[in-house]
């Protein structure tokens, strides 16, 4: 968790698919905040910035992601 001055809190973890098939994650909760959102980090012009995910993120049979203050990435 890392908690910004004001208005918000972040959270990052890994996700592992130890599945055969491929999953699809499309939203998250927790006990710890009402709202929860998943963002992603995308180009725009030249700079990272963070911007909700659209839809879905899909991950493959025995793939997955981790999430970080600095980026999200394939593992």
């Amino acid at each position: 968790m890392k908690a910004a001055d004001k208005g918000m809190t972040a959270a990052f973890g890994v996700l592992v698919n130890t599945t055969g098939s491929a999953i699809t994650v499309a939203s998250a909760v927790t006990p710890a905040s009402p709202k929860v959102e998943l963002h992603e980090v995308a180009d725009s012009g030249g700079e990272a910035k963070m911007r909700p995910v659209q839809g879905a993120s899909p991950s493959p049979p025995a793939a997955g992601w981790s999430s970080s203050p600095a980026a999200t990435t394939s593992c």
